[in-house]
């Protein structure tokens, strides 16, 4: 079985909920507070993640021009400015860090918005023959062990394709791709039989049930796969025969053929996930990450006293 050793992160999205903070600053450079109390751009929160799972070097999927508007933030701080931060020797550390994530990243562009699906193909070039993981550019992943959760995705990892699935309630359907198939083994593990995208309740119940988990309990999308390159031969064939759901590229459809063509399966992830699409989901991300970090303690004394301050 080969290694996982890239990764590819979609994050050429126009962000468009999220305007007018996008109307400047793309949404993958909206900064957050991270775990470790550093500020940072979502998009280095999310390549952290996928070198955390021990990949060597991951590809961005941009915007045209996006290239280099990353790497302005991917570079050490310039020499004349070096002084200022005298009195801050971790960011010197920080500085490092980024030099040398920047070593590890490869851009391509989507010229054109035509779904995650087109989004996904247009790394073919740069991963070639081989496995890759594949995590939403906007998506925070906190995990409930001390492993990350892309770390714990490649390490179940077992050859063909492997999805990242949460348990959800039908009221969160449209939001999501759904899975179908059967629990087995410790029952995180589940034999994966097709996928829907964002199907209503009555198709849910009907064609995306898994077997032995509960009634009314479905099984989402994640955001984060590890895919054989056979993905990029089913989403080239959709491509050509320009086959399109709501007038996109669907990856969960790439997905439902690709379950038909080799062995996939997928695990119930021991985490959460946060959406920072939209401006309720960045807030809630925003919380979460805070409350995992070493500011927790202030954070809550905070919260705490604006909660007062609002009631009156």
């Amino acid at each position: 079985m080969q290694k996982v050793k890239k990764a590819v992160i979609p994050a050429a999205g126009f962000g468009t909920r999220q305007y007018p903070g996008t109307s400047y600053v793309p949404k993958e450079l909206f900064p957050l507070v991270d775990r470790d109390g550093y500020t940072k751009p979502m998009v280095q929160i999310a390549v952290e993640e996928a070198l955390a799972a021990g990949v060597e070097e991951v590809c961005i999927v941009v915007q045209p021009g996006g290239k280099d508007e990353n790497l302005q933030h991917f570079r050490p701080i310039p020499e004349h400015l070096r002084d200022r931060y005298t009195s801050k020797p971790w960011a010197y550390d920080q500085s490092d860090k980024l030099e040398e994530i920047g070593k590890r990243l490869k851009f391509v562009e989507q010229t054109e918005q035509e779904g995650l699906g087109h989004a996904v193909w247009c790394a073919r070039d740069w991963v070639g023959d081989e496995p890759f993981l594949m995590l939403l550019g906007d998506h925070v992943f906190i995990s409930k062990e001390a492993r990350r959760c892309a770390a714990d995705l490649v390490e179940h990892y077992e050859g063909g394709s492997l999805t990242g699935l949460s348990v959800i309630g039908q009221e969160d359907l449209s939001r999501f791709g759904i899975a179908s198939g059967r629990l087995k083994g410790d029952g995180r593990e589940i034999a994966v039989e097709g996928f829907r995208e964002k199907p209503d309740p009555q198709t849910a119940k009907r064609e995306c049930r898994i077997e032995g988990m509960q009634d009314g309990k479905y099984a989402s999308h994640f955001g984060m796969h590890v895919f054989s390159p056979a993905i990029f031969d089913v989403l080239g064939d959709m491509i050509e025969s320009n086959e399109r759901e709501g007038g996109e590229y669907q990856l969960t459809t790439a997905q439902d053929v690709l379950c038909q063509r080799e062995p996939y399966s997928a695990i119930l992830m021991q985490g959460q996930r946060y959406d920072i699409g939209t401006p309720v989901g960045l807030l809630d991300a925003q919380m979460a990450l805070a409350l995992s970090s070493p500011h927790q303690a202030e954070v809550e004394r905070l919260w705490q006293k604006n909660r007062e301050f609002l009631k009156n």
